[in-house]
């Protein structure tokens, strides 16, 4: 085996290779280790994970990761490693309710801290406080448990810290810590919209690292802004995933606090890492101006949610799910799509007898199967590989597009086109099936499912729907949003009228519309410096109008174009 060749240290520079030499089933908790090997044959061997430095081609985001790397390994070779893992040099952990009121006192005397929680859920509604760590410094900090006899006075003596406190609070993520925060601590039950308003007006000078990394990095290929991956080089590999609801309950609880006092002082190291590189890129204009000031009001979209009417919503489950079958039941009559499962009937027949052959030891024994032999199935909508055969082989369609994988495409974009390559009215009603069941498909399993599983009912018998909102989640500074995605909502779809429907306003209220300032047409007047493109943002004018004068102005009598 390898452990002959005198070899103590590989680097690995594929994940895959890695996962499997190391025995782990994941590498985002790898880099910066070294570790023995667990294949048989490498278990003397230090084996370090590494990148492929190709991959800085496409996104030079990992060339710290790169770097890092090659410093652990180096320094594993020369017997200088020492991983860093002691990062804490003094922690507080106060277990009576007069300790822990105490402890919160003496921090009313930091102009600074950063703060972070561990909770049961990632939904705000859930999220029960289970722990509570601020640090001072990167080095140094206290944490408690909320999870005690005395949960309720803990909470009350917190809110009365962050009620008080005149400082500053740094939060990694404060979009989701902080709307936590107010949810459990500032708001008496699910109606109280006076402890939510003062909540946002507490944290509404909160900074966040995790935004301050964003800008840092600003780069146009995907950044990871996680806590732990911009804080290896000062804390090494100190996570715990919780994957599921009350997972921290999973773990022994001195553990637990000392990842949450870790997630702390890392929230230092990434905020003062991080900092120095927004200012001398200036962008701290940015930061001050547009995206630390959006923190509140994000949060009180997020508390407050959409509400909704689920009368409609099970209504366009249940229409939804009559479409889905009515258009599978029709295309199983189809006799083009018939002729389509009779091939693929035959290719499952030669491949069952083709892995029969190659498996047995003695092949020439292996009783061929024949047609009869195979069982029947119907016409898979779902299946890519079903429909490539029904539009390719059984309809002689055009292959217009293709897969990465070289395939011939199956997407909605190519059965637009498909559909006009064609005045066969037959063949155009079957792309029109496969398109409507696409449609209904995407909506039913994407959306409907989504607010079925995320509604939210409140005391008072109405249900909303809460979404999770994220700044810095997209490489254009465009807002994200998961755990339903508000920010992708079908309007203009087929089945779009179907989706408004399910939103309601209460009684008395009305809804109201906004649109986002276009990004597209903002680079446009920058990229053309078109003066009357620029004069929309200069001079106030509506970019809709001056297109539709552009366009019809001849039409438009008594406007004066300026």
């Amino acid at each position: 085996g390898v452990n002959g060749l005198g070899i103590k240290y590989i680097l690995i520079a594929n994940g895959d290779l890695y996962k499997y030499i190391a025995g782990v089933t994941k590498t985002t908790d790898c880099f910066g280790e070294v570790s023995k090997g667990k294949l048989p044959g490498y278990e003397k061997i230090n084996v370090a994970l590494s990148i492929d430095y190709n991959a800085l081609v496409y996104n030079t985001a990992l060339d710290f990761k790169l770097k890092h790397s090659l410093e652990v390994f180096g320094k594993a070779c020369t017997n200088t490693f020492k991983l860093t893992t002691d990062i804490i040099h003094s922690k507080q952990v106060p277990v009576t309710l007069k300790d822990i009121q105490q402890t919160l006192i003496s921090l009313w005397d930091y102009p600074v801290l950063t703060c972070d929680i561990e909770t049961e859920s990632l939904r705000f509604e859930k999220a029960r406080i289970i722990t509570i760590a601020f640090a001072w410094d990167k080095h140094n900090g206290v944490v408690f448990s909320l999870d005690t006899k005395d949960e309720d006075h803990i909470k009350q003596l917190l809110y009365i810290f962050f009620r008080d406190y005149k400082g500053t609070l740094v939060f990694h993520n404060a979009l989701y810590d902080c709307k936590v925060i107010i949810y459990q601590l500032f708001m008496q039950n699910n109606l109280d919209i006076d402890g939510l308003r003062q909540g946002l007006l507490t944290f509404q000078d909160v900074e966040d690292s995790m935004l301050i990394t964003y800008l840092a990095l600003n780069s146009t290929q995907d950044v990871d802004l996680g806590l732990k991956e911009n804080s290896y080089e000062f804390a090494g590999n100190y996570g715990i995933e919780f994957k599921n609801d009350k997972d921290v309950h999973n773990y022994p609880r001195d553990e637990v606090l000392t990842y949450n006092l870790k997630d702390a002082l890392c929230t230092w190291h990434v905020y003062e890492k991080h900092y120095p590189t927004v200012l001398a890129d200036d962008q701290i204009g940015v930061y001050r101006e547009i995206f630390q000031p959006s923190i509140m009001p994000m949060m009180y979209m997020m508390l407050i949610g959409m509400p909704m009417n689920m009368d409609k919503v099970h209504s366009a489950e249940e229409e939804l799910s009559t479409v889905i079958n009515n258009i599978q039941d029709e295309l199983q009559t189809d006799p083009y799509v018939t002729k389509a499962v009779a091939i693929l009937k035959e290719a499952r027949r030669v491949k069952d007898n083709s892995d029969r052959i190659a498996k047995a030891k003695n092949p020439d024994k292996i009783k061929i199967k024949t047609l009869d032999d195979i069982k029947d199935e119907p016409f898979n909508p779902n299946s890519d590989k079903q429909k490539q055969v029904l539009l390719y082989e059984v309809l002689e369609l055009p292959v217009i597009n293709t897969t990465d994988a070289g395939a011939p495409s199956c997407d909605a974009k190519t059965l637009e086109y498909l559909i006009n390559h064609t005045d066969d009215p037959d063949i155009k009603n079957i792309i029109s099936l496969l398109q409507d069941f696409a449609a209904a498909s995407i909506i039913l399993s994407t959306f409907i499912s989504a607010f079925i599983e995320y509604a939210f009912t409140r005391e008072d018998g109405s249900v909303w729907l809460n979404g999770n909102l994220k700044l810095g989640g997209t490489q254009s500074g465009r807002l994200a949003s998961n755990s339903p995605n508000l920010q992708n909502l079908p309007s203009n779809s087929k089945y779009g009228k179907l989706i408004k429907a399910c939103f309601e306003a209460p009684e008395g209220y009305l809804y109201g519309g906004a649109d986002f300032s276009s990004l597209e047409d903002r680079i446009n007047a920058i990229l053309t410096n078109d003066k009357n493109k620029v004069k929309v943002y200069t001079d106030g004018y509506d970019g809709h109008c001056l297109r539709a004068h552009s366009y019809f102005g001849d039409q438009m009598t008594g406007i004066v174009d300026t």
